[in-house]
């Protein structure tokens, strides 16, 4: 399933409504990872995000309500990306 599919099935949930793509903002990019708001991050995951390694987000929003997802760019490990599910700015699911 692609991430926008995941994003959109995750706020359809979440407003208890379908949600299509033409109803979000959309938002790529990329930033430091000692950028990274460890305040919306799941603390068991905030050591996957190197100080020094860039990450890629991508933000889909519907209102207040937003799915975020995080990867790490470069790693020699493999893909990993955390999704999370934000409402008012408050971190209600990865």
């Amino acid at each position: 399933m692609s991430k926008e599919a995941l994003a959109l099935e995750w706020l359809s949930e979440h407003l208890g409504r379908p949600i299509s793509i033409d109803d979000v903002g959309y938002e790529s990019y990329v930033f430091e990872g000692d950028e990274l708001d460890t305040s919306l991050t799941p603390p068991n995951y905030v050591s996957y995000f190197k100080p020094d390694q860039q990450v890629l987000t991508c933000l889909y929003a519907y209102g207040d309500t937003m799915v975020y997802l995080l990867e790490p760019l470069g790693s020699e490990l493999p893909a990993m990306t955390l999704m999370g599910l934000l409402d008012d700015y408050e971190l209600i699911r990865y």
